[in-house]
């Protein structure tokens, strides 16, 4: 069991976070879409020209300076919602995107930090409870181990999603 448990920490732990904006003091302060573009893929990142243009029609990103040019709001902004559109749907994300960047456009390089530090805090408290998934598994060798772990796992993001979407409620009400 130790084995299976350092496999998936090793794959997966909190090592393996990628801050995809640790260079983007390298780029110019404005860039097109396409540089937009070619920014997230050096990232490892997929994002498209109609993604981010829906994105902006939809308000969970700012529209373009100038009707053209994306700035580092933007890259900041995009790298979050990269990293939590599988978990949440679009119209509750328009609602935390959107104050954003309408209320909060100067401390958005501050609310960028607090969301990596957070996520490595979560992956660190992830990391910790792998054993303890992985030894819930009886049977190593059966495909019911795959399934007993992946449940797991699974049932620590339902119950953070679900802590999440109620978050965002009470919050509405302030």
């Amino acid at each position: 069991m130790a084995n299976k448990s350092q496999e998936i920490l090793d794959r997966a732990g909190p090592g393996k976070l990628q801050n995809p904006l640790a260079y983007i003091n390298d780029y110019n302060d404005e860039m097109s879409i396409a540089q937009v573009v070619r920014f997230f893929e050096k990232q490892d990142i997929h994002i498209t020209k109609t993604m981010i243009q829906n994105y902006v029609k939809m308000g969970l990103l700012p529209p373009p300076k100038n009707k053209r040019y994306y700035v580092k709001a933007h890259f900041i902004l995009i790298t979050i919602l990269m990293q939590i559109k599988d978990i949440l749907p679009l119209d509750a994300m328009t609602e935390i995107f959107r104050p954003l960047w309408e209320e909060h456009s100067d401390n958005l390089k501050y609310i960028y930090d607090a969301f990596l530090r957070m996520q490595e805090d979560a992956c660190n408290e992830a990391a910790k409870t792998v054993p303890a998934v992985v030894n819930a598994a009886e049977d190593e060798n059966s495909q019911c181990f795959a399934v007993i772990v992946l449940l797991g796992f699974l049932s620590r993001i339902l119950a953070a999603k679900k802590t999440a979407v109620s978050a965002m409620e009470i919050l509405k009400q302030i």
